[in-house]
């Protein structure tokens, strides 16, 4: 499986495209480097590793917990009756309205 997924991966670019040679160029420099090798075994070879470190900048990662997502969780809910509130309050006046307008024209 793993040559399955390391030896085919595409990258789309536009036939004659003026960014070919420099993606080539480039995509070459990171494989000489290693850094392709690393991305492969970081994110490839044991996708669900429990890593507490980040190999690109240093920073600790936290896994997701109630504390994680409650925030926005509260924003979403916060932002679904805010709207709820503004429906109604629309739906109010547009009722209002058409009782004004029927008044005024009998």
């Amino acid at each position: 499986m793993k040559d399955a997924l390391y030896g085919h991966i595409a990258f789309g670019l536009q036939k004659g495209s003026e960014f070919y040679d420099i993606f080539n160029y480039y995509l070459l420099k990171m494989e000489q480097s290693g850094f392709l090798d690393m991305l492969h075994q970081k994110w490839l070879e044991n996708p669900y590793k429990d890593d507490t470190k980040s190999s690109f900048d240093g920073n600790t990662t936290l896994a997701l917990g109630y504390d994680n997502v409650l925030f926005p969780f509260l924003g979403l809910g916060w932002g679904l009756l805010a709207s709820a509130v503004l429906a109604l309050l629309e739906w109010i006046r547009q009722t209002s309205k058409g009782i004004l307008n029927t008044e005024v024209h009998n």
